[in-house]
């Protein structure tokens, strides 16, 4: 079965101030865009006109409101239209989301839209950023493991409006440079009628939480504004976040890395940890295994920044090849928070293909600071074009087409350094001109994925349907 998802827009931050801030701030957008990977376009943005306040955009309750409606909405008519399954036929509603929380909440929003039945388990995930692409997939699999025979319907959306910063502090502009608006819609199913549609099926699903460190548990987050016209909360970063999202991350791996390595470097790994405690931990360094060389075919890494990608290639000794989806996602998107993984999943299957029985490593890191991992196995051979990645014209992404090259060393390359000058009030480094293609203006659409659940086995094997 299918799943869909769709942008409704992306990358907000030129928009939002280019009328409207001062050129020094305009131009630390700019660099904060490319520093990140992530190139200039005109895409549309749901930020409303207004002439009050002076920014020349709305960052009100009203128009939070009205962007998640327009993402929300759009991508959940899609895979109901897609699949053939009714608002009716859902039994399990999960939604996500941190910059937004309404009440009625976005889960209550979709119920009355839809109108779905009054028995439908509703939840929504809130305060997990860009971790709840994968942990809401978590939460879902337990959620059919108590509920045989359901059919849920998984809604990843960060609400671009509701954390968008209209101030003058340099340092707080971080995150109108990173973030681009984005959501996607995931039916997953246990139901064995529905085997032979499913996509994919979930093999494992793993979640870490590491914020007992408070250094950790700081990194990342939203602060109030207390500037006029610059609304309440809004979102920080400071220098700990590459170490306290790469301790999330090394957590998270670990745990699925004996069920997706070879029997080969299952070996090295047990001779390893043998060798370091006869000869000392200073005499023998730690194996390393290479993903790349590992049971995993694919890779959905959470496009959070170019430097976050590059952590990503070091740490699980990927290459280039291997991460070029998920550049190319945060190249023409900027980083859709929740939504990010699905983006570098649509990019898969309309570009590259992925064939029957090739497991696919999906990774996303958020605030807590928490990670989630989860593997997915192809059920069947699977090219399909997404029109969310029609403006490549099948043609997939060079490492010579992006904003920065993947193997490209800068001494400010990850968006905590970049914080850091900020808030000290440095000029960020500048970077060699680069050709920046002009993307389309229309809304696109973007298409997700499914597998199928057997019995369980185990809390981190489970053989979900995702539809």
């Amino acid at each position: 079965m299918n799943a869909a998802a769709s942008a409704a827009g992306s990358w907000p931050c030129l928009l939002g101030c280019s009328q409207s801030c001062e050129t020094e701030n305009l131009k630390i957008l700019v660099d904060v865009a490319k520093i990140s990977g992530i190139r200039s376009k005109c895409a549309p943005l749901n930020l409303v006109p207004t002439d009050d306040p002076p920014t020349g955009f709305s960052t009100s309750f009203e128009a939070a409101d009205a962007e998640s409606r327009t993402c929300m909405v759009a991508v959940v008519q899609q895979v109901l239209d897609k699949s053939g399954v009714t608002a009716t036929g859902i039994d399990i509603l999960v939604t996500t989301g941190s910059t937004f929380h309404p009440v009625p909440s976005l889960a209550s929003m979709l119920v009355n839209h839809f109108k779905m039945r009054p028995d439908v388990k509703s939840y929504h995930l809130g305060c997990m950023a860009c971790a709840a692409g994968s942990i809401g997939i978590n939460l879902v699999h337990d959620l059919l493991k108590a509920n045989p025979k359901s059919t849920a319907l998984f809604v990843a959306h960060e609400n671009v409006t509701a954390g968008f910063y209209t101030g003058s502090d340099p340092s707080r502009l971080l995150a109108n440079g990173l973030f681009g608006m984005g959501a996607a819609a995931l039916l997953l199913t246990n139901k064995h009628s529905l085997a032979k549609r499913a996509k994919y099926q979930l093999l494992h699903t793993v979640r870490v939480h590491v914020g007992q460190d408070d250094s950790v548990y700081r990194s990342m987050g939203t602060f109030e504004s207390d500037e006029q016209h610059c609304g309440n909360a809004r979102i920080r970063f400071n220098q700990d976040v590459p170490l306290s999202a790469s301790k999330a991350i090394r957590a998270a791996v670990a745990k699925v890395a004996p069920k997706v390595l070879t029997w080969t470097q299952l070996a090295k790994a047990v001779r390893n940890i043998v060798t370091r405690r006869i000869r000392g931990k200073d005499a023998t360094p730690p194996y390393l295994p290479s993903f790349a060389e590992s049971t995993i075919d694919h890779f959905l890494l959470h496009p959070g920044s170019h430097g976050l990608l590059k952590g990503f290639m070091k740490g699980l000794q990927l290459t280039v090849d291997n991460t070029l989806p998920s550049a190319a996602a945060l190249r023409d998107y900027g980083n859709t928070s929740c939504a990010s993984t699905y983006y570098v999943l649509a990019y898969l299957e309309s570009l590259i293909g992925i064939k029957k029985g090739e497991r696919l490593l999906q990774i996303s890191v958020g605030t807590g600071v928490k990670a989630g991992v989860n593997v997915w196995q192809a059920m069947h051979n699977i090219k399909e074009a997404h029109s969310v990645w029609d403006h490549l014209k099948g043609v997939p992404v060079r490492e010579a087409d992006l904003v920065l090259p993947l193997q490209l060393v800068s001494s400010v390359d990850d968006h905590a350094e970049v914080a850091k000058l900020l808030a000290e009030g440095r000029q960020l480094k500048q970077m060699p001109a680069v050709q920046l293609k002009q993307m389309p203006t229309a809304a696109v659409q973007l298409k997700e994925v499914p597998a199928e659940m057997g019995e369980w086995k185990d809390t981190d094997m489970a053989r979900d349907n995702i539809v």
